[in-house]
């Protein structure tokens, strides 16, 4: 059952740090566009370069392109009708960024294309040839050898399939992030439904015992909230509740005056006109 001061705090620390972890999941995920955009643009370069200079230009493509991408975003979404309904939440997500990366991406490869197909880097080929001719000697010699009688291959294959043997052992299954978030705060998703129900499906004269309880937490928890005493609200609530009530108070809400009662592990509220909801939320 929920912990009502355990989920409250989870939901502080939550807040405390969501601008922090916003920020480190935006880089993340620039730095992913960046990597895909840049990967893009190098399609299309056909110039004889080493591998650094391809990583450098291919992050440096990259940002390019994810600058005018952010740069075509509105106009990207609007064609794709970004602006309403689902694609709000694409938004929320940089799907607009990632569509005019893309977008930006294919145009600069093209270009990229057109530049670099009649630029030859004759030293760059020359080196190349020299250290293919030196592999394919060595490859030779390797190859009127037995590989099974090679320390380096054995040690290699023994690496590789002796790491991935160990790793899926300890492999129970890919992680669910949503229950590492309701375990973190000591809740289940059929209480977070319990939760949303409770104060969504209440009458119209009905408020939920969740809201109440929030709204007057600091009088409730101080001990200045008023006790209310009445045999037959306390015998409705039991027998709603099937529990004993410990106490009850009376509390008001938008000039309306509800019975807040509180049993060992759920909280009901009523109105003057009857009984409205039960909330269980384990033994504070």
């Amino acid at each position: 059952m929920a912990d009502i001061p355990s989920l409250m705090n989870f939901g502080m620390n939550l807040l405390q740090w969501l601008p922090q972890f916003l920020f480190i999941l935006q880089i993340l995920v620039y730095l992913g566009f960046i990597s895909f955009f840049g990967w893009i643009v190098m399609l299309g370069y056909r110039t004889y370069s080493s591998y650094s200079v391809k990583f450098i230009l291919k992050f440096g493509f990259g940002f390019v392109s994810l600058v005018c991408g952010i740069g075509i975003s509105d106009g990207v979404s609007g064609f794709l009708n970004f602006n309403e309904g689902l694609g709000t939440l694409l938004r929320f997500a940089q799907a607009d960024v990632f569509a005019g990366g893309v977008v930006s991406s294919v145009v600069l490869s093209l270009a990229v294309f057109l530049i670099t197909r009649n630029i030859y880097n004759i030293g760059g080929l020359e080196k190349a040839i020299k250290k293919l001719e030196q592999r394919l000697e060595k490859a030779r010699r390797a190859e009127k050898s037995k590989l099974l009688k090679n320390p380096g291959f054995l040690l290699g294959v023994a690496v590789f399939f002796g790491f991935i043997v160990f790793s899926v052992s300890g492999f129970r299954g890919f992680p669910n992030f949503s229950e590492r978030i309701f375990q973190e705060a000591g809740i289940s998703p059929q209480e977070i439904t319990d939760l949303f129900g409770s104060v969504q499906n209440q009458k119209s004269d009905c408020v939920s015992p969740l809201v109440l309880f929030q709204f007057h937490s600091k009088e409730l928890m101080n001990g200045k909230a008023e006790v209310y005493e009445n045999q037959n609200v306390k015998d409705m609530f039991e027998r709603e509740s099937g529990e004993n009530i410990k106490v009850m108070y009376r509390l008001d809400y938008q000039g309306e005056e509800y019975i807040l009662g509180i049993t060992e592990s759920k909280m009901c509220s009523s109105s003057e006109k009857g009984f409205c909801s039960c909330f269980e939320f384990g033994n504070l």
